[in-house]
């Protein structure tokens, strides 16, 4: 995740220096958010629901 914001912060002379291009690095951060919702969300709301 923070190789994209580097890559979009800061520009082309930074993405230049990455091992993938900039939406190697963008897609994987969508994903990991997303993966990381989905597993969290369920047992957020399980555990707000006992109370």
């Amino acid at each position: 995740m923070v190789n994209s914001w580097r890559g979009l912060l800061l520009g082309d002379d930074v993405v230049a220096s990455f091992d993938h291009g900039l939406a190697f690095y963008v897609v994987g951060s969508l994903v990991w958010s997303v993966a990381l919702l989905a597993v969290a969300a369920p047992l957020v709301l399980r555990a707000y629901r006992k109370d």
